[in-house]
């Protein structure tokens, strides 16, 4: 090899060893630019950070304090089952010796309804419209007192017993819009606001269809009874016992709940 050619080849050698340098750098350079771009992002986003991880504390501390009794006294199931009954009763025309403090105590304890029929008549309701006449307001309570005497007949002769609402109680009512709250709550994490819908489903369940039958069957039962029997009782706890073995319970999915809490909060993480 001549001298020309060694020198036109260190040359060569060296301009690769400069175009690698260069592609080096500019890789350093660049992998630098993104860890300071992603640093001051990190900086910048902070402190809205650690506002929503602040809020969310809160809320889902909160949450964790709601659900911490049992979920029977929570929903207040044990009345609701005995207001339901009494009502149902006391609306088929049944009398009883404490008839006045059962009507009392059924009104106190009424919040509102949950519809549970098959269609979308509430039949047990006198609806009053706008401009009714005091005449007018007459007939339709009238019309509505007839219908409710016919279906005693029915239900007398055939034991055909119609639900189609689910009174709920002040209690139970206070509790499900506090867990509605949370549910809807902008701030409360995915997985934990898809367990709590999960368990208004379940609810829903409980008071449509499995009280529905409880108190369905339970009325059939007292008619049967009462035809022959002049003085009839019943046990509101029997009652309670019969719609807890069917019903959904709520305790799994109260500790699912109160796990992904503790797991979104890190609670039990060592912080060493």
């Amino acid at each position: 090899m001549t001298m020309g050619q060694e020198y036109c080849t260190l040359i060569d050698n060296v301009t690769i060893i400069k175009d690698l340098c260069t592609t080096a750098f500019a890789g350093v350079a660049i992998y630098l630019a993104i860890l300071t771009y992603n640093r001051a992002k990190a900086t910048i986003l902070q402190p809205v950070r650690t506002e929503v991880i602040k809020k969310q504390s809160g809320i889902l501390s909160d949450l964790l304090a709601a659900i911490a009794q049992d979920e029977i006294i929570s929903f207040d199931y044990v009345d609701i089952v005995s207001v339901n009954a009494c009502s149902i009763l006391l609306r088929y025309g049944f009398y009883f010796s404490n008839q006045e403090e059962l009507e009392k105590e059924v009104a106190a304890k009424s919040f509102g309804v949950v519809h549970c029929g098959e269609d979308n008549i509430l039949r047990h309701f006198t609806l009053y419209q706008p401009f009714d006449s005091e005449q007018t307001a007459q007939e339709r309570k009238k019309e509505n007192f007839e219908q409710r005497k016919q279906e005693y007949e029915k239900a007398k002769k055939e034991g055909v017993i119609v639900v189609d609402t689910i009174i709920i109680t002040p209690k139970h009512a206070q509790f499900l819009n506090k867990l509605r709250d949370f549910k809807a709550n902008p701030f409360m994490p995915s997985n934990i606001q898809e367990k709590l819908k999960d368990l208004f489903h379940e609810i829903n369940i409980n008071l449509k269809v499995h009280l529905k039958q409880t108190l369905e069957e339970f009325t059939a039962e007292f008619f049967k009874r009462d035809a022959s029997s002049d003085s009839l009782s019943f046990s509101s706890l029997g009652l309670w016992n019969d719609f807890n073995h069917r019903r959904f319970p709520h305790r799994e999915q109260f500790d699912e709940i109160k796990k992904a809490i503790r797991e979104h909060l890190r609670i039990d993480e060592r912080w060493y």
